[in-house]
């Protein structure tokens, strides 16, 4: 990814975390989940760092999809692969809130 090396390169890590957030979503499609949360854990990190709620948003909706597609046991066993630490107890509980709205949504 051009743009990804050309960001990375300038220091702008900000830049950088959107087209992280992109490879996360290309990875979640080919079903590369360890990868995928590998991805939007390091665009979160950085939104969050940059006080951007709004945009840290886009990460934790990909994630929340995670959670629902795999479960929560298999979800914790991808995070801890994919990251080396367990997920942590509040990402666990937004991600299952997240669950439970979309389900009284429909």
């Amino acid at each position: 990814n051009k743009a990804l090396k050309i960001y990375e390169d300038a220091g702008d890590l900000y830049r950088a975390a959107g087209e992280y957030h992109q490879l996360g979503v290309v990875a979640q499609l080919q079903r590369r989940f360890e990868e995928a949360i590998s991805w939007y854990t390091r665009a979160l990190s950085i939104f969050r760092q940059a006080k951007d709620e709004y945009k840290a948003g886009f990460p934790l909706r990909q994630l929340a999809q995670l959670f629902q597609t795999l479960g929560p046991a298999p979800f914790k066993t991808t995070w801890q692969t994919a990251t080396g630490a367990p997920c942590p107890a509040e990402l666990l509980q937004a991600l299952a809130e997240m669950e439970n709205l979309k389900d009284s949504e429909t």
